[in-house]
């Protein structure tokens, strides 16, 4: 069989939404749109194995990605299922509430595949070369070039960022020095179910603006799943996100098993569903599943503790980076930023007869813009819980960090 042979100045490497987001970011650096013919490549992988497609149905991305990116501002509606207003704060077991709201959209609730279409679509229009595999890529790198190579292809690009834990902990990426860097212990396991709901029930239920709520110190989530508490000390925490004709429920666990659970996601979101009615933070009429429960699994604030994300002419970034809020658990807007962060080194080390030297220059960058998005909280939750039910500014104070990553 034949083989096609793609090239390029930068290849983006990936399977779903992470991929796709860094590619479109990158496509949009003002120096690479001036720049013809199109310098970008994007490697799409099996989506199968990119958790990420899953896991955007159950995340919210923060409006300031507008900002970052005024392309995306009016293809949102295109993009994502809609915008919420606010934040409802709840625990477990005493049901105790705060309440946060703001003037404008405090995020856009997303809907993973349909996320997926719109960005490539985008990337297309943006020129980026889209070129997908048959099978797992191999991947090489020498002094001048990073090769990705499999059955009946090959793209050889002078950089490569990767975006996929999937594909940075695989044999296969060991060509770029990257498996022996990765944190291993800190991909936290989550668990998603949709449930329908009438747009009108909704309303009555969740506001007209739609607001989420977070729910904190379940006990479902404190068992083998919380014996190690999470970078921001609590026992895991769930999400209720009400879409266009639908409820996502999320939860993310407080112990990292890198998929060595035992456990039945099915029983996992049973009890958690038990426990968030019990507190009306999910209404019992929403209990009709339009999807089984989904699991993914999250690198949860690891960018903050890797060592580096520097490999042989290539960069991690996205998932593959750990670039995932440790309070809210949250990933879009990280991923848009540090892939934008990622593709501007990039650009300047391909203008450079040094590039190696230039890319390790990433890890300041990210850092300066990323940090106060990423960190946690300085208090322990199980402390600073109390607080946010008991005094309004804290309370605010939390929301926003949650939301909007601010410094708590």
């Amino acid at each position: 069989m034949a083989k096609t042979t793609t090239t390029c100045d930068l290849m983006i490497i990936g399977g779903g939404v992470c991929a796709a987001a860094t590619a479109f970011a990158a496509a949009s650096l003002p120096v690479v749109k001036r720049r013809k013919p199109p310098t970008i490549g994007l490697v799409l992988t099996d989506p199968r194995h990119a958790g990420d497609i899953v896991a955007a149905s159950y995340a919210f991305l923060n409006p300031a990605v507008t900002t970052l990116l005024p392309a995306l501002k009016p293809r949102l509606a295109k993009l994502t299922d809609g915008s919420f207003r606010g934040l409802s704060v709840m625990t477990a077991g005493d049901g105790r509430q705060a309440e946060f709201s703001n003037r404008g959209v405090s995020g856009y609730l997303c809907d993973g595949p349909k996320l997926l279409k719109g960005l490539l679509a985008l990337c297309r229009d943006a020129g980026v070369q889209i070129v997908r595999t048959a099978g797992t890529p191999r991947f090489a790198a020498d002094d001048h070039a990073v090769h990705a190579v499999w059955p009946g292809g090959q793209c050889d690009s002078r950089l490569a960022l990767l975006t996929d834990p999937e594909t940075i902990l695989s044999d296969q990426a060991d060509g770029l020095g990257f498996r022996h860097q990765w944190m291993t212990g800190r991909l936290f396991p989550c668990f998603g179910q949709t449930f329908a709901a009438s747009p009108a029930r909704l309303n009555e239920l969740f506001g007209k603006s739609r607001r989420i709520v977070t729910v904190w110190q379940l006990n479902t989530l404190s068992g083998e799943l919380g014996e190690l508490t999470s970078p921001t000390g609590h026992d895991g925490h769930a999400w209720i996100m009400p879409r266009t004709n639908s409820v996502a429920v999320g939860l993310l666990a407080g112990k990292p098993t890198n998929g060595r659970s035992s456990l039945d996601p099915a029983d996992v979101m049973a009890a958690a569903l038990t426990e968030l009615r019990a507190i009306n933070a999910l209404p019992r009429e929403v209990n009709q599943p339009v999807s089984p429960v989904q699991t993914w699994q999250m690198p949860v604030a690891t960018a903050l503790e890797l060592e580096s994300h520097v490999g042989k002419r290539s960069l991690a970034t996205g998932l593959a980076g750990g670039f995932v809020s440790a309070l809210s658990g949250q990933w879009l807007y990280p991923v848009f930023h540090a892939g934008l962060v990622a593709a501007a080194v990039a650009e300047k080390a391909l203008a450079d007869a040094r590039p190696q030297d230039v890319i390790s220059q990433f890890g300041a960058r990210w850092r300066s813009k990323l940090s106060d998005c990423l960190r946690s909280p300085n208090t322990r939750l199980a402390f600073l819980l109390p607080l946010v039910f008991g005094n309004r500014q804290i309370a605010d104070r939390f929301s926003r960090a949650y939301l909007f990553g601010e410094n708590f």
